[in-house]
């Protein structure tokens, strides 16, 4: 079973994108989370709509800090923008730098989901890959 941990500062919009993507295309008993040193209140509006338009579930997403996640070494920590590493621990750390998520369309929401759903599924297929080498 594998983890990632997917962060960006307030875990209300790139981050949480992340998480719903990767829980949709991951293995079921992969661990997949995500978190931010400063979470927003909610959950960005753009954001939901965006994952209800491409057939994902929100029920389960809100923004969380790195105290709301299993404390554990992730076998993957994804940092979407520029985060400082906090007190997260991990064997791989990697950094996506993504487009600016504050633009006023959702179209730019609608981009987002699809450069995201295009790392994370070269992220999974990576992963696939080491595992049959080990």
């Amino acid at each position: 079973m594998s983890s990632i941990l997917f962060v960006c500062s307030r875990n209300d919009s790139l981050s949480q994108l992340a998480e719903a993507i990767c829980r949709e295309r991951a293995p079921a008993d992969w661990l997949i989370a995500s978190a931010g040193p400063d979470p927003a209140a909610q959950v960005e509006p753009k954001t939901t709509e965006t994952l209800r338009r491409n057939g994902l579930s929100v029920k389960s997403l809100k923004p969380k800090g790195f105290d709301e996640v299993p404390p554990r070494e992730w076998d993957f920590v994804v940092f979407l923008g520029c985060v400082d590493i906090h007190d997260v621990r991990g064997k791989k750390f990697i950094m996506w730098p993504v487009l600016n998520s504050d633009g006023p369309s959702t179209s730019s929401h609608e981009e987002l989901y699809d450069e995201l759903n295009d790392r994370i599924g070269g992220l999974l297929q990576f992963i696939r890959e080491m595992s049959l080498c080990s």
